[in-house]
């Protein structure tokens, strides 16, 4: 039998529809297959929700599973068996005792025999939390170089630190569904979210487990409603952000944002969001994977009109993004 922490409190599933009715709860289910076994079928799935925290467990043969787009991060760990998970164009073999951070866009996980856990998190409460841990003296990583921003591997294979800390991770998600079942307030009481949020942030953010290697802060404010739709701004490069969204998002007065910005960057908000989409347009086509064009990367990077991100993009670096393109698929080549 292969394990599962939460074991005892998963129910079993006699079809794959009973089995996609659970998972449906907490996942954004597009497809529930069962693959090729000479064993049939046989499951053993659960799903609820860690106070704001939607979790599912799952445990059994071989399937693939699809899931849509979704407002939050997930969790992806991977407990024993064997799988393999894709979104975009990345794809990685999971192993027993490993994590994976996954940006809520679509992806797909085939399993053979496998045993895994999912936890849906907020990307922006994981950036407070590490803050909290780093101090004042701690910057969250730039848009370009945000773990948070693509897939991310949490492994412990030669990490002893990692190794540790996902152990910790796992026994917690046992300790906080054992508290939850008894009495939901106990969750908050007990402030298991917030331990959970912790421990997440010193396997995303390695730096944060050494005082010694934290960076300097770049700015004199450090209100937290400002970093906090920095953190906002930064995971949402791809969609339309406007002045009042961000009005909306922070509580702030446009005058109140202008001066902060200006303070803080040197120039408006928007401005400073173009700048951000830059450097990231410039790092995608500078480092292309297979089949990217300068319309995706647009996308990517908050544009819907192609010829406006040509413009910005060449006031910018001074090139067209397409030479920039071309020059990166020659590197890789």
């Amino acid at each position: 039998m292969l394990h599962h922490p939460l074991h005892e409190w998963l129910s079993a599933s006699r079809t794959p529809s009973d089995t996609a009715r659970v998972l449906g709860r907490t996942i954004p289910l597009r497809r529930l297959e069962p693959q090729g076994s000479s064993n049939g079928w046989w499951h053993l799935d659960g799903a609820e929700r860690l106070g704001p925290l939607p979790l599912t467990a799952s445990v059994g043969s071989p399937l693939l599973l699809e899931a849509g787009e979704h407002p939050q991060h997930w969790l992806l760990l991977q407990h024993d068996g064997s799988a393999c998970l894709h979104q975009g164009r990345q794809r990685r073999q999971l192993h027993n005792g490993d994590g994976v951070i996954l940006p809520g866009l679509p992806w797909t996980l085939h399993t053979d025999e496998a045993s895994y856990t999912l936890l849906s998190f907020d990307p922006i409460e994981l950036l407070a939390a590490a803050r909290r841990l780093g101090g004042p003296h701690w910057q969250s990583p730039s848009p370009r170089q945000s773990p948070l921003l693509t897939l991310r591997e949490l492994s412990g294979a030669n990490d002893a630190a990692a190794a540790t800390l996902l152990a910790m991770l796992n026994r917690l998600l046992v300790s906080a569904h054992e508290v939850a079942s008894l009495q939901m307030d106990l969750l908050e009481n007990l402030l298991l979210q917030q331990q959970l949020y912790r421990l997440l942030a010193l396997l995303v953010f390695p730096e944060l487990r050494d005082g010694n290697q934290r960076q300097p802060a770049a700015a004199s404010s450090n209100d937290p409603r400002l970093e906090s739709l920095l953190d906002f701004i930064s995971l949402h490069l791809d969609q339309p952000l406007s002045l009042q969204q961000l009005e909306e998002r922070s509580n702030y007065s446009r005058r109140t944002l202008h001066y902060l910005f200006h303070q803080r960057f040197d120039c408006s908000p928007m401005q400073w969001i173009r700048q951000l989409r830059m450097t990231q347009a410039h790092e995608r086509l500078a480092n292309p994977s297979p089949g990217d064009t300068v319309k995706a990367v647009a996308a990517e990077c908050g544009y819907r009109s192609l010829s406006q991100f040509g413009l910005d993009f060449q006031r910018a670096h001074g090139c067209r993004p397409s030479a920039v393109l071309r020059s990166g698929r020659s590197a890789a080549a």
